[in-house]
């Protein structure tokens, strides 16, 4: 599996499901196996890019119908392409929620039936995970994606804020009813023991990229950085990066985006300072634009494709968030002015890093060693960089 990350709403100027299949070759072409949506259940707020859900089990309007999404998977299943969708079950949206005060029962603003007693979380009031007829909502919502639709997979967002008995509940469903189907979550700080203990078939790893950007960064500031840096690589960290994460059993596992995904890449602060990105500069930008010189300074543009090539060789499911293939730079956002940009596709910079892209997939997918094997590391010289 190769994954390539979607945003329906921005990947074309349209932002529909139609617009998008007919683009579906190009991901194709790049030599990517799997899509992963972004949420694409009705949600309040655009800016929020799906993680606002308002109604779990309907599709968002603007994205288009669900004959369209039903064309969607097959339009990518013709092209060689499986289909995820990223599933948003802790919380709904906190203004325009169509289920809250469903019954029009608001005692102590608790919400309704589907919201009763929950607790809230950082983005909206959690469901009522200790009424089973709100966990077999959530359980149906999955069902739906990966039966009606014919999906090949699901993506669990932020599954620790979640219970776990009703996260059991769901996977074991989904294992049992849909054999084959990839189950993977976001579980933040990664613990392969909840992995296991919820029954997900991998995770995202977000460490390694941290620690790749943070010594890329240091390291450019002069010979070999200065300071703390001034005996070379933290040789260790990169050899977790490219390695199996301690405690994984497998290395199929471990889902791992040295360039970046939409948590990363994406912006909803106008470009502004996070203080938890703060030691890789305290901004959420594409990879070219991490890597120092943006898309018009060759080294970054170079990094870049290095990086990828070790996330394909690394141990692990390696993904891509779109726009990277082409070496966009700035962040993404949903707004006209930070959508993928299609323009970067057509010229010199961005059919390079394409082609390096489609090389570098090529050789996972020929080689088996690298869809399945371990990384081991046999020489380390930490002065000049070098790791083999």
């Amino acid at each position: 599996i190769i994954i390539y990350e979607m945003h329906i709403g921005s990947f074309t100027p349209e932002g529909t499901l139609a617009a998008a299949a007919k683009k579906l070759k190009h991901v194709a072409d790049l030599g990517f196996t799997m899509l992963e949506l972004m949420p694409c259940s009705e949600f309040s707020d655009p800016a929020k890019w799906g993680y606002s859900p308002r109604q779990l089990m309907a599709l968002y309007e603007g994205y288009g119908t669900p004959e369209d999404m039903c064309a969607f998977v097959d339009a990518a299943h013709a092209v060689g392409l499986g289909v995820m969708m990223d599933v948003v079950l802790h919380h709904g949206a906190p203004a325009g929620n169509n289920l809250w005060d469903y019954d029009g029962w608001s005692q102590d603003f608790n919400g309704g039936i589907y919201h009763e007693n929950a607790p809230d979380t950082p983005w909206g009031r959690q469901w009522a995970f200790w009424k089973n007829e709100v966990v077999d909502m959530i359980s149906e919502t999955c069902a739906m994606w990966l039966g009606e639709y014919r999906m090949d997979g699901l993506r669990f967002d932020s599954i620790k804020d979640v219970p776990t008995e009703p996260v059991q509940r769901v996977t074991w469903r989904m294992k049992q009813e849909h054999p084959g189907k990839i189950l993977t979550a976001e579980i933040t700080p990664e613990d392969p023991n909840l992995m296991n203990q919820y029954g997900f078939d991998a995770i995202w790893v977000h460490s390694g990229y941290f620690d790749i950007i943070q010594q890329h960064r240091a390291l450019g500031r002069g010979h070999h950085g200065g300071g703390d840096w001034a005996d070379g690589w933290d040789l260790p960290k990169l050899r977790t990066a490219m390695g199996v994460h301690y405690g994984f059993e497998s290395p199929v596992q471990c889902i791992k985006y040295m360039t970046g995904s939409h948590d990363q890449v994406g912006c909803q602060n106008g470009g502004g300072w996070y203080q938890d990105y703060a030691p890789i500069g305290g901004q959420h930008r594409y990879a070219v634009d991490q890597y120092c010189g943006g898309r018009s300074d060759p080294r970054a543009v170079a990094s870049a494709r290095l990086w990828y090539a070790a996330n394909v060789g690394a141990a692990g499911l390696p993904m891509m968030f779109m726009g990277t293939e082409f070496a966009q730079s700035g962040w993404w956002n949903t707004d006209e002015w930070h959508r993928l940009n299609w323009g970067c596709a057509e010229d010199e910079i961005g059919k390079g890093m394409m082609a390096a892209v489609r090389d570098v997939n090529l050789l996972r997918r020929k080689y088996p060693a690298l869809r399945h094997g371990w990384s081991n590391c046999i020489h380390e010289d930490r002065m000049n960089g070098i790791m083999g």
